[in-house]
């Protein structure tokens, strides 16, 4: 039986670490998620709202409903700024933009509807974050 040297040894190891770095290297993503909540005027959620999410930079758009609870989660959107509208059949729609998503962050996006607005609603500030 042949005795493997030191260096042959650490030659492997080092080849080894490599491979495993490089796989978890790739595995990262250059993404974050959207997620929020669509209410009414009174606060109750709406389930079944259209919530678009469009890319300002691409023009791509991902349209998601809410779910039972007026919830929805866009995760692995690019990084980037967004246009984001939400309606429904007996509400108007709302529009919100220049929503930031950055990198491995997850940006919250609540959009209250309300069905007495007759027209479009664009808003243009956000909140400061906390």
């Amino acid at each position: 039986m042949r005795k493997i040297s030191s260096n042959f040894a650490v030659g492997l190891i080092a080849i080894a670490i490599c491979f495993v770095l490089n796989s978890i290297v790739l595995a990262q993503t250059v993404s974050g998620t959207m997620q929020g909540k669509v209410t009414d005027s009174n606060g109750a959620s709406v389930p079944g709202a259209s919530v678009n999410i469009t890319s300002k930079e691409t023009g791509q758009t991902r349209t998601i409903n809410t779910n039972d609870n007026g919830f929805f989660n866009a995760p692995f959107l690019p990084i980037g700024i967004y246009t984001v509208d939400a309606t429904r059949n007996d509400f108007n729609k709302v529009v919100r933009e220049n929503i930031l998503v950055k990198l491995n962050d997850t940006v919250v996006v609540n959009i209250q509807l309300d069905p007495t607005i007759k027209g479009e609603v664009t808003i243009t500030s956000e909140a400061p974050i906390i």
